[in-house]
C-alpha cells in the first residue's frame, strides 16, 4: 500500500516594491516640520529676520534700500536654515532610529536625497518669505523716512538664494560626515570661521584658496566667475570634500 502525498499548494507572495521618491520626500519633510524643535527653528528664522528687519526700519540713520534690508535677511537665514539640513543628516543615527528607516527604505541614497532636497525645500521658501518682508518693510521704511531704493533686487534676490542654497549644502555635507548632531554643530559653525581668522595670520594671501565666506560672495555676486580658481579650492574643501566622505559613510555605516 502507498501514500500519495498531496503537493503543497504554491504560496503565491504580494510583490514588495521600493519607496518611490516623492513618498520618501514627503516623509522627510513631515519629520522636518512635525517636531518641535523643527518648527521652533524655522520659527526662530522668520522671527529674527523680522525682528532684523523692524530694528532696521525704527531708525532713520539705516540707509532704506531692497539691498540693504534683504542682505540682512538673508544672513539670517543661510546662518540659521543649513541646521534643518545638518539635523536632518544626523538624525537616524543620534537618535537610533537608522535601523527602522533602512529597513523600510533599505536603499540609503534615495533617503538622504530626500533629505537634502526636503532641507533645501523648506530653506528656499523661507529665504522666499524672509525676502517678501525684506520688500515690505523697504516700502514701509519709504513711506516712513523717505524714498526707498529697490535697484538691482534682482541681484539681490540671486545673492540670498545661492547663499542659503551653498549654506545648506554645507550643512547637510557636515551632517553626513559626522553623522553625529553635537559635533556637526560645532563644526559646522566653529570651523569655518576659526579658519577664516587663523588662516589670515599664517597663510596671509594664500589664506583666500581656502575661505569660503569669500567663496559664497563671489558665487552670488553679478559675476560668480571672478577669481573661478580660489572659489572652487574652498568649495571642494568645505562642501564637495565633506559630502562625498559623509555620503560614503552614510552608505556603509553599519545599522545598529
Amino acid at each position: 500500500m502507498t501514500t500519495t502525498l498531496a503537493e503543497p499548494s504554491a504560496v503565491v507572495l504580494p510583490v514588495i516594491r521600493p519607496l518611490r521618491f516623492p513618498t520618501l520626500f514627503t516623509v522627510e519633510l513631515r519629520k522636518m516640520t512635525d517636531t518641535r524643535g523643527g518648527r521652533g527653528l524655522l520659527a526662530a528664522t522668520v522671527v529674527a529676520a523680522g525682528a532684523l528687519l523692524v530694528w532696521k526700519v525704527t531708525h532713520a540713520d539705516i540707509e532704506t534700500s531692497f539691498d540693504n534690508y534683504s542682505a540682512g535677511v538673508a544672513t539670517m537665514v543661510a546662518f540659521l536654515t543649513p541646521l534643518i539640513a545638518l539635523l536632518a543628516m544626523t538624525s537616524e543615527w543620534t537618535q537610533r532610529t537608522a535601523l527602522t528607516t533602512f529597513t523600510l527604505a533599505p536603499r540609503r541614497l534615495p533617503v538622504l536625497a530626500a533629505k537634502y532636497v526636503a532641507a533645501v525645500g523648506l530653506s528656499v521658501g523661507t529665504v522666499a518669505v524672509g525676502l517678501a518682508m525684506a520688500a515690505a518693510a523697504t516700502a514701509i521704511g519709504g513711506a516712513v523716512h523717505g524714498p526707498a531704493s529697490f535697484d538691482g533686487w534682482l541681484g539681490d534676490v540671486r545673492y540670498a538664494v545661492v547663499f542659503v542654497l551653498l549654506q545648506v549644502t554645507m550643512g547637510a555635507a557636515f551632517g553626513a560626515l559626522a553623522a553625529n548632531t553635537p559635533v556637526a554643530l560645532s563644526a559646522f559653525l566653529l570651523a569655518p570661521t576659526l579658519w577664516t581668522m587663523l588662516a589670515t595670520n599664517v597663510l596671509r594671501s594664500a589664506a583666500g584658496w581656502l575661505d569660503i565666506f569669500e567663496a559664497y560672495g563671489r558665487l552670488a555676486s553679478d559675476a560668480p566667475t571672478d577669481e573661478l580658481a580660489k572659489t572652487l579650492s574652498a568649495v571642494a574643501v568645505w562642501v564637495v570634500a565633506p559630502a562625498a566622505v559623509g555620503l560614503v559613510r552614510s552608505l556603509r555605516r553599519e545599522v545598529k
